[in-house]
């Protein structure tokens, strides 16, 4: 356990409250909840240590992409059981959540949900079925993998609010693998009915640069 989470315990169970234990520590609030939403965590979802992260920037973002100033998720077939995403998300995307979630970008759990939106017209609920893979912050791609051959999958980017609902913040197009003669080993994916998930009226209307209509910033954090 890390030296902060032990000091947030010990001022939790003296009974403060999230604010009192940010301001004793000099901290901020959105901080210390994060903490504490990694603490509830499995211990497979630990947070990535230096190495770990430099080990997986340097598979996941050996290829750079050129950025345009628009807020993109872009998902690309690798082969009948693999996909490649790479996503750019501007400042003023960035800007928004941290105003919805009360907290700064980079406390915020980043987390890719892949879903199987075959034969049917996704509207984000409806998913035979979707897994989650958990990215570090720094990554701007990522590969996919243990997924069927001639299926249709579509991925968000998005984040965990502290009672873990999933919060999504782009959406990439459906794309559909190739065939295979052989079936993909899968032993290891861990496939999930879907779930609701949240995405606020505000961003459907975002556009990367201007905000329109009535904006519900709920804050769930």
């Amino acid at each position: 356990m890390n030296p902060l989470l032990q000091k947030i315990l010990g001022l939790r169970d003296q009974g403060l409250t999230h604010q009192e234990i940010a301001d004793e520590l000099q901290i901020t609030i959105g901080r210390v909840r994060y903490q504490l939403y990694r603490k509830s965590q499995p211990e497979t979802n630990v947070e990535l240590n230096e190495k770990s992260k430099e080990q997986m920037i340097q598979l996941h973002d050996a290829e750079v992409h050129p950025n345009y100033g628009e807020d993109q998720l872009v998902l690309l077939p690798q082969g009948p059981a693999s996909l490649y995403a790479y996503w750019e998300i501007t400042d003023d995307r960035k800007k928004l959540v941290e105003e919805h979630f009360s907290c700064s970008w980079g406390v915020l759990p980043k987390v890719l949900r892949v879903y199987d939106v075959t034969d049917v017209y996704f509207n984000g609920n409806n998913a035979h079925y979707y897994k989650d893979v958990q990215i570090h912050d720094l990554a701007n791609n990522w590969f996919v993998n243990e997924l069927g051959s001639r299926r249709n999958y579509c991925l968000d980017y998005g984040t965990l609010t502290l009672d873990g609902r999933y919060f999504t913040i782009l959406r990439s197009d459906p794309v559909q693998l190739p065939a295979s003669e052989i079936q993909p080993w899968r032993e290891h994916a861990t496939w999930r009915r879907p779930a609701e998930s949240i995405e606020p009226e505000w961003l459907r209307d975002f556009t990367g640069y201007t905000l329109h209509g009535g904006a519900d910033r709920r804050k769930l954090w």
